[in-house]
């Protein structure tokens, strides 16, 4: 089969939807549909990131610089997240003021929410999601133990994040060190324990 060929097949891919809730304390919650982003709306994002990080001083823009990766969180929300009241067919979308109006109203905490959000759900579309052995992810933690940064845990896409705490969280509860403790500490409380995963 010719590529163009599977052109309307890939397409449907990029259709896919999962609707999002960003909490507001004090406020309602705010609704989107978050989307995964194509080759060509990812290149847009990192054009869009570079300059706005060089318009801000930054002379190498470039993953790990605060003003780019914010710039990259904005940008790709802007284009990924879609209004759940529009049309099914012709998605708009929910930041009709783009990533300048997404970086003018949410707080930084908001914007990465979103974006790990977006990003979780890009992965699990993705037909190559990246995964570790328990052995590579014992070595991720290692080095989580040893650094002096966060650098080994924001390396990890947003998938692999989530499969590493996962992992923690289950070595933690079938730990009867802390079985014990958490036992203790929910009988105190009037509660039962958790069951070992």
């Amino acid at each position: 089969m010719k590529f163009s060929q599977s052109l309307a097949t890939l397409a449907l891919g990029t259709e896919a939807e999962r609707p999002i809730e960003l909490p507001r304390p004090g406020r309602d919650p705010f609704l989107t549909i978050a989307r995964p982003i194509s080759g060509t709306q990812e290149s847009l994002v990192l054009e869009a990131a570079r300059a706005y990080a060089k318009a801000k001083g930054v002379e190498l823009p470039r993953e790990g610089e605060p003003l780019y990766d914010l710039a990259v969180m904005a940008h790709t929300i802007a284009i990924a997240c879609v209004d759940p009241d529009s049309d099914p067919k012709d998605r708009e979308p929910s930041f009709d003021g783009g990533a300048q109006q997404i970086l003018d109203n949410l707080g930084p905490e908001e914007i990465a929410y979103l974006y790990e959000r977006q990003q979780l759900w890009q992965d699990e579309l993705s037909p190559t999601v990246s995964r570790m052995s328990t052995t590579e992810l014992m070595g991720v933690a290692l080095k989580l133990t040893e650094a002096k940064d966060d650098a080994p845990f924001s390396r990890l896409r947003p998938v692999l994040r989530l499969i590493l705490l996962r992992t923690m969280a289950g070595l933690l509860f079938s730990s009867p060190e802390f079985r014990s403790q958490f036992s203790s500490a929910s009988g105190s409380a009037g509660e039962t324990s958790p069951k070992t995963p």
